[in-house]
């Protein structure tokens, strides 16, 4: 096992805005799972991939709707994961007030990144190109299959 060298890095990692910073991250990218993974497989229905594109799309949305509602439960947890660590909740010292330390995580944590994401996603998965690889259902392997499948 190696020790980690850095003292910053060690002390970086044991405070409480790190700990809320990966939570809600990973509860985010979790979101993005299904079409990160096939996207990068070795073969791609694309008829599948517009539907999962789709389907993040609308839930990126969702999550930025229902912030409030999934930043609280995010926050429980990152609160959890500190206590069992025994790292206490605190925020980094701004001039903004804020009624609540997790009113501070909201703003500058979730909001941001699903704003990033939701805009990233929309430049990469452009509508048009949407449309463009769902005609892609006409190339005839597709067409037999979506035939064998019932799908007219």
């Amino acid at each position: 096992m190696t020790m980690l060298k850095d003292p910053s890095c060690l002390e970086n990692v044991s405070k409480f805005d790190f700990v809320a910073t990966i939570v809600i991250t990973r509860h985010v990218f979790n979101s993005t799972l299904s079409v990160t993974q096939l996207i990068q497989g070795k073969s791609i229905d694309i008829l599948d991939a517009t539907h999962l594109i789709t389907t993040l799309k609308n839930s990126v949305v969702k999550m930025r709707n229902s912030v409030d509602c999934t930043h609280d439960a995010w926050y429980d947890e990152a609160l959890q994961l500190a206590t069992e660590v025994s790292i206490e909740e605190s925020k980094t010292p701004r001039n903004e007030p804020f009624k609540t330390i997790s009113d501070y995580y909201k703003i500058y944590v979730p909001i941001p990144l699903l704003d990033h994401l939701q805009s990233s996603v929309e430049t990469r998965f452009h509508l048009d190109s949407i449309n463009v690889y769902k005609g892609f259902s006409i190339v005839p392997a597709k067409l037999l299959s979506l035939i064998d499948k019932g799908i007219d």
